[in-house]
This record gives structure tokens, C-alpha cells and sequence, in this order.
């Protein structure tokens, strides 16, 4: 069963408040939630919640202790298509 936190970050992002959905999921992904990393990779490529659409080539050139597991999941999804 998903947090409570979890269940507010996708209120705030069926409600299309992406900013708020962005933190919440983001805090989430720092803390080990796999869902929430999987909502944030999918957030950052996108361009959900962030300043505009970031690409892993973006991600790898300025990566930092908050975005690395956005890179590491969106590496991972290249990976399977790819495959």
C-alpha cells in the first residue's frame, strides 16, 4: 500500500498543480519511494513541475545528489527501449 505522501503528490498531479507534485515526489525519490523515482524521471522528461523538459544528455552534464536518480531511471528507460 502507497503512503499517504504519495497519494498527495498524485492529487496535486491529476489536479495538474505540477509544481507541487514535482516536490512532493521528488522528496519522496530521496527518501528510496521506486514509484516516486518513476514519477519524477517521468516529471523531469517531460518537463512537468520543472523549468522545461530535461534530456539525459541535460541530466548527465549538470547531474547533482538531487537529480542523479532522475538520470539513473531515465537511463534505465532508454536502456529498455533499446532493448
Amino acid at each position: 500500500m502507497k503512503s499517504t505522501a504519495f497519494d498527495m503528490a498524485m492529487v496535486a498531479y491529476r489536479q495538474n498543480d505540477m509544481e507541487s507534485a514535482f516536490r512532493q515526489f521528488l522528496s519522496l525519490a530521496e527518501a528510496q519511494d521506486a514509484d516516486a523515482m518513476n514519477m519524477v524521471a517521468n516529471m523531469f522528461e517531460r518537463g512537468q513541475g520543472t523549468y522545461r523538459a530535461v534530456s539525459y544528455t541535460h541530466l548527465r552534464a549538470h547531474e547533482t545528489g538531487r537529480n542523479l536518480v532522475c538520470r539513473l531511471l531515465l537511463e534505465k528507460k532508454k536502456n529498455r527501449k533499446n532493448h
